[in-house]
């Protein structure tokens, strides 16, 4: 059953190209998102640069979650397909994870819009809040580590580009 979806909008101070390569660049996670009680690492990626049905595996104490990538505009838009199956695996459980970022320019500054959307089994509805909090809460973490990384990242290219002037 579908729940939510979770929609966060957040503005980082840096290009776009910039911040959709870092979200596009799978392997990269482990540089700049730190693991956590749901979030142990991006690995198995099929395919770098990623691309309209690359596969990869997240790893949690919850369970794993199998992704693809279901869309890709250059850019601006990815989404993947996260379906997190449950552990203890053998009683089959799994959630269907559909996560949409969009990167949007405005005045040197990127939006980033990210929606989760939840299909949670019938058994676990009961559930639906924590569940949605918990995705609502990795996804926070996530969107602000990864501002921190891009803001940086700008900051260091532009004491460079000082020293080069100079």
């Amino acid at each position: 059953m579908l729940a939510g979806p979770i929609f966060l909008t957040l503005t980082i101070e840096a290009p776009s190209p910039l911040v959709f390569s870092t979200i596009t660049d799978l392997p990269g996670y482990n540089t700049w998102l730190p693991h956590s009680d749901v979030f142990k690492g991006t690995t198995e990626v099929s395919q770098i640069p990623i691309q309209q049905g690359t596969t990869y595996v997240e790893r949690g104490p919850q369970g794993t979650r199998h992704g693809v990538v279901l869309e890709l505009e250059r850019s601006s838009k990815v989404v993947f397909s996260q379906s997190m199956t449950l552990k203890p695996e053998l009683l089959g459980l799994a959630i269907g994870v559909i996560v949409t970022m969009i990167v949007r320019e405005d005045q040197g500054k990127s939006v980033l819009e990210r929606t989760v959307q939840l299909d949670i089994p019938l058994v676990l509805w009961l559930f639906r809040a924590i569940i949605c909090d918990m995705f609502r809460t990795e996804s926070w973490r996530a969107l602000e580590n990864l501002k921190v990384f891009a803001e940086n990242k700008v900051g260091k290219l532009e004491i460079q580009e000082d020293r080069v002037d100079k």
